[in-house]
């Protein structure tokens, strides 16, 4: 499990950066605020709609709580012209190569794909985590294999696909049965 990235550093990330967007547009990028329950109910609907498109149909609940997990000071949310657009969530754990940097979620609202926020956000958010974790090295991230768009962004920056790693799930009570065998045969004499 990843680390929060921390923020003892001197030489502290600004707490909100503002630009503008090459269609003239503004935008601010700052951490989501533990107050703004509009903020999260926000970026909750966000998530759910790129997760739809992926073909994931999460539950207002288990997006809430999900985003609450990991919205704890290692997060942009990036808002244009005062709405908001999408988030990045980013830890740090320890690999073979050494400390790394985890993407734990990226996303950016339909509309606004392409718009140029996305990489604003990813650029904001990595100069904050390597000025927090100046030792880190690389950057670790899970993508869908079937999210073309973002597979297709994510090699542009310079990312390849691991084929050493497969990501595996399963649902607890069929665990639970395989386990249930397993022991049976181990414990037969």
């Amino acid at each position: 499990m990843g680390h929060p990235i921390t923020k003892s550093n001197p030489r502290a990330y600004p707490s909100e950066v503002q630009g503008q967007l090459k269609d003239g547009r503004n935008y601010l990028l700052r951490s989501l605020e533990p107050s703004e329950e509009t903020e999260l109910t926000k970026l909750v609907e966000i998530y759910r709609s790129v997760y739809r498109e992926l073909g994931e149909e999460w539950s207002q609940e288990n997006a809430t709580r999900l985003l609450e997990d990991l919205f704890s000071g290692n997060d942009l949310v990036a808002f244009i012209e005062g709405e908001i657009a999408g988030a990045i969530c980013l830890g740090t754990k320890y690999t073979f190569e050494g400390k790394a940097i985890e993407g734990k979620e990226f996303f950016v609202s339909q509309p606004e794909q392409h718009s140029g926020i996305g990489t604003v956000l990813f650029d904001a958010a990595l100069e904050r985590a390597q000025i927090s974790e100046p030792d880190a090295k690389t950057f670790t991230l899970i993508t869908f294999e079937g999210s073309g768009h973002a597979r297709e962004y994510y090699n542009k920056l310079g990312f390849e696909k691991d084929d050493r790693l497969v990501v595996m799930d399963a649902k607890l009570n069929v665990v639970r049965e395989g386990l249930k065998t397993r022991i049976g045969e181990s414990t037969r004499r």
